[in-house]
């Protein structure tokens, strides 16, 4: 698994890099997810 595990740092490194370069767009698509996510959330509790 040290191959995956690899990766996996890469990938974390790749995207830490474009937090740093870029964040404001990444809060907004954050934002725009964690929008998704509630509204889904709330779908949810009401078919239950």
């Amino acid at each position: 698994t040290k191959t995956a595990n690899g990766s996996l740092e890469r990938e974390k490194s790749i995207l830490w890099q474009r937090f740093i370069a870029d964040h404001e767009t990444l809060k907004f698509k954050h934002d725009e997810a964690q929008k998704i996510i509630d509204r889904s959330h709330f779908v949810n509790s009401l078919e239950s």
